[in-house]
């Protein structure tokens, strides 16, 4: 018992420990957004609201924030072009699907589109996950405003292994107060890998006959317990790896760009908003990994030599690689 206590407390900690660099990451991404809001309040109150548009709207997509968004609204609105004014109008819009319980920045929602909506065009894009352009211009919105007149809207795929990319093209007239929607269905996502086998199960030399096995002990080997701690190390490695490699690094990229242009880089942008969501549902897939590991050496395993034979395999891992999953008692 206290052999298999030792066991399952390894996988347990392995799997506190990837979740508290989880968190950690997190705290990471909560200051850069205080940060950019700081600066966009700054720049605001020096009268440089192109500047402190761009900024709001850094710090709302690196943490999603009401005020942000008010920020972001008001500072489009000071600059008054087409283009700034359909922004504050579509970023109205944001701020109100996502005020349903803030009753003051609902009401400043609605304002702000009962004011501007009857002068654009309004689309809603449903894409599935493309990257959107607008007049040759990457949006991160997909229910938007435009200035009347024509434009140009064009969507993108990207096969997720650095395959082809497929896109299309619609052009749209926009008039004041219309309403307009383009559906594109997205291209079907690439089958994963299955696992492949190595070969033969690999006998253990005192394995006993299923007749000799008593009916009352747990019925899995510790070879699936020992799995499921390698799928867990495996993506708490991914999801690192994508933290640092694209969402850290290019978060920080992105308000150095910012405080030496002031304009943001949509393309960039893009790609630290997927490498969080991304680095998010890896976390949460490698929690769930090690919660399902630790209930099964603790509750579903023979951790005595007499376990039924392990076998050894390939398990396909985030981003194309595979690791071996094997191990004999």
């Amino acid at each position: 018992m206290v052999a298999v206590t030792a066991r399952v407390f390894g996988v347990a900690l392995g799997a506190v420990v990837l979740l508290s660099a989880a968190r950690a990451s997190a705290d990471d991404v909560r200051r850069s957004a205080a940060s950019a809001y700081d600066r966009g309040s700054e720049t605001y109150l020096h009268h440089e609201y192109d500047a402190a548009a761009d900024w709001f709207e850094l710090a709302d997509r690196l943490a999603p924030d009401p005020l942000a968004l008010e920020g972001a609204v008001k500072a489009h609105r000071r600059i008054g072009s087409p283009a700034h004014l359909a922004r504050a109008a579509t970023l109205a819009l944001r701020l109100r699907a996502r005020a349903s319980g803030d009753a003051g920045a609902l009401r400043f929602a609605d304002e702000t589109l009962a004011a501007l909506a009857p002068i654009f065009g309004r689309v809603a894009v449903r894409c599935g996950g493309c990257e959107l352009q607008v007049d040759g211009s990457v949006t991160d919105a997909r229910d938007l405003f435009v200035p009347a007149g024509d434009h140009r809207f064009t969507a993108r795929w990207t096969n997720g292994s650095g395959g082809a990319t497929r896109e299309e093209s619609r052009s749209v007239h926009a008039l004041g107060g219309s309403s307009e929607s383009i559906d594109w269905a997205a291209p079907p996502e690439p089958r994963p890998s299955p696992v492949t086998a190595l070969g033969p199960p690999l006998e253990s030399s005192g394995a006993r006959s299923p007749a000799s096995a008593s009916s009352s002990s747990p019925p899995l080997s510790p070879a699936y317990a020992i799995g499921g701690l390698a799928v867990t190390t495996a993506l708490g490695t991914a999801a690192a790896i994508v933290w640092f490699a694209d969402a850290k690094s290019g978060g920080k990229q992105l308000i150095t760009e910012a405080e030496q242009t002031h304009r943001p880089d949509p393309a960039l942008q893009s790609r630290v908003d997927n490498a969080t969501h991304a680095t998010v549902a890896l976390d949460v897939a490698a929690g769930v990994a090690g919660a399902a590991t630790l209930i099964t050496g603790l509750f579903f395993t023979r951790w005595r030599g007499d376990g039924p034979p392990a076998t050894v395999g390939l398990a396909p891992l985030p981003g194309g690689g595979l690791a071996t999953v094997g191990a004999s008692f």
